[in-house]
């Protein structure tokens, strides 16, 4: 993990982990204040969220998974739910990728880097707007369980899953 994007109303905080001496430490504060707080983020379940528990986040309230929330919300009618696409077809507004496949492990981060992962951010703040459509389409009850099982798949996602292999 590179960096760690907050978007709070229109502000938008990137920190670069690479530049944190001890990368656990100086997340703690924020995470404890996050902890609590509903956390809206696209592929949030499946990337996120086990990558971030590797540094100690443990979320105590449900996340809004808005990669989730776009294959639930469109029940099969809708293609694409990167996050390009989901933009585009929620909110009519256009991501620039072309940094996505960028050298992300470089010693300083480009301004082009930098804009990007904001502007990455800065959309889920509108893309939250998928819980309204989950009325509309009837699939509230689903969203709702889809969400509260979305914390502990990211936990096996990160640490995996054991099995008893004797009879």
């Amino acid at each position: 993990m590179r960096l760690l994007q907050l978007a709070v109303g229109g502000d938008v905080f990137l920190a670069d982990v690479f530049a944190l001496a001890d990368p656990v430490r100086a997340v703690a504060p924020l995470f404890a204040a996050l902890a609590c707080r509903e956390v809206v983020g696209h592929n949030l379940t499946a990337f996120d969220l086990p990558l971030l528990s590797r540094l100690g986040f443990a979320p105590d309230v449900p996340v809004f998974d808005t990669a989730v929330a776009s294959r639930v919300v469109s029940a099969g009618e809708a293609a694409g739910h990167d996050l390009a696409s989901v933009a585009c077809r929620e909110l009519g507004r256009e991501l620039n990728k072309g940094q996505q496949r960028s050298d992300w492990a470089a010693p300083t981060l480009t301004p082009s880097q930098l804009a990007y992962a904001a502007a990455d951010v800065a959309i889920l703040v509108p893309l939250a707007a998928l819980r309204q459509k989950r009325a509309a389409r009837k699939v509230g009850a689903v969203l709702e369980l889809v969400m509260k099982c979305a914390l502990p798949v990211s936990h096996m996602a990160a640490r995996g899953v054991g099995f008893h292999t004797n009879p």
